[in-house]
């Protein structure tokens, strides 16, 4: 509870338990009072920091995905390699506008997961394609071992993102020149995706 007017208020946190004799009969209670208010304090600021650094974010995001889908629809005078980045940049730029909005939700403790029917063998493919440069770079061969479709009930941004962090850490402990492979691992009740060097088995 909050006692008096900003900014001179102070917020308390109560708790309560009863005293009872050994009969069990009510004898009274113990009630504590402890002041919180830096703590209140502090979580306001931090909303309020990730409030405003996400609106800064979503202003020059909803831009690059505008000029991005520009770039696109004359996509017939570009070179197929240069349609493929661009669609790297874009997937990327609207992951990045997505979990903008999912900070900004956080400012209120909330976090919104939306399944619904997804190819998964689609969202790796999109994994391995973002991280290609990457994995040149590391002279790491990524590819896929999934059938096609393979449909799950999932969070597709959700699973992006997962999918980002598994790629990601598949060329970062990957031996250089060594191929990884990313089947499928099919558990009882879903789907799993796992990688595998095959260069050591």
């Amino acid at each position: 509870m909050r006692f008096g007017e900003a900014p001179g208020s102070r917020v308390v946190s109560t708790g309560a338990r009863p005293l009872r004799d050994d009969a069990g009969g009510f004898r009274g209670a113990v009630v504590v009072f402890n002041e919180v208010t830096g703590l209140v304090d502090a979580l306001a600021v931090k909303d309020d920091v990730v409030s405003t650094v996400s609106h800064e974010f979503r202003t020059p995001l909803t831009s690059i995905i505008g000029n991005l889908d520009l770039a696109l629809s004359d996509s017939a005078e570009l070179s197929t390699t240069t349609v493929r980045r661009i669609e790297v940049a874009q997937r990327n730029a609207e992951r990045l506008l997505a979990l903008v909005s999912d900070l900004l939700m956080s400012a209120n403790s909330t976090v919104h997961v939306h399944p619904r029917r997804t190819d998964l063998s689609s969202l790796v493919e999109a994994s391995l394609g973002s991280a290609q440069a990457h994995a040149q770079a590391s002279r790491v061969a990524l590819s896929m071992d999934l059938p096609a479709p393979l449909w799950a009930h999932v969070d597709p941004l959700r699973i992006g993102q997962a999918l980002d962090n598994l790629v990601s850490n598949a060329i970062k402990y990957s031996p250089t020149a060594a191929p990884c492979v990313f089947p499928p691992a099919r558990p009882a009740n879903g789907c799993c995706c796992t990688w595998r060097m095959t260069a050591w088995g």
